[in-house]
């Protein structure tokens, strides 16, 4: 699991961080809402019968499996002598059957209409709220007691799975006197003009 939605949720609610808790969930949800519209509206017109990621890696593997020997073992059982990710394209194309059909329902155009077809509805009932939070102003609230691990705090994070850590570029040093590469004004042995 990595971190990427919680960034950029982040970026998304940068404006609306300061907001009252009610105006900040009403802020997310038109961001639902009008990503749900947009994103469904995009996928309704598409004419495949797949997403559109979905048609790249078929096109992808479909190309990359024209090479491949493949025996057959009995009906619908096939032996294919290279092992990649194209095996199966290359049996189904021996056995003369649709490699759509090869693709689960999950990343059909259809399931992805209606994963968005849902609506997010805004709160419309908020005297619950206001009795909830007069109950909760008389509780003394603090932070849970926790003790400080031994040792020194760690500077770099965990990465997630998947993650690479990119290396940083040096900087270059610059004399401030000389304008010179690799040396800095201590360490300067241009003659002063």
């Amino acid at each position: 699991m990595t971190s990427n939605v919680a960034k950029s949720w982040n970026a998304v609610l940068r404006e609306a961080r300061e907001y009252p808790i009610l105006a900040l969930v009403n802020y997310i949800r038109g961001k639902l809402t009008s990503w749900f519209s947009v994103r469904g509206a995009a996928i309704s017109t598409s004419l495949d019968n797949f997403t559109p990621k979905v048609m790249e890696l078929l096109a992808i593997n479909f190309e990359s499996s024209a090479g491949y020997k493949v025996k057959k073992i009995k009906h619908l059982e096939y032996e294919a002598l290279e092992i990649p990710c194209q095996h199966a394209i290359a049996a189904a194309i021996m056995a003369k059957i649709k490699v759509d059909s090869l693709v689960a329902f999950e990343y059909t155009k259809n399931a992805i209409v209606s994963a968005y077809s849902g609506s997010v509805a805004p709160v419309t009932d908020t005297d619950n709220i206001i009795e909830l939070t007069t109950q909760l102003s008389h509780l003394d609230m603090f932070p849970p007691c926790t003790r400080r691990p031994p040792g020194r705090p760690r500077k770099k994070r965990f990465l997630s799975r998947g993650e690479v850590r990119m290396k940083t570029p040096r900087r270059r040093t610059i004399c401030s006197r000389c304008k010179g590469c690799s040396h800095n004004r201590t360490t300067c042995k241009t003659p002063i003009a």
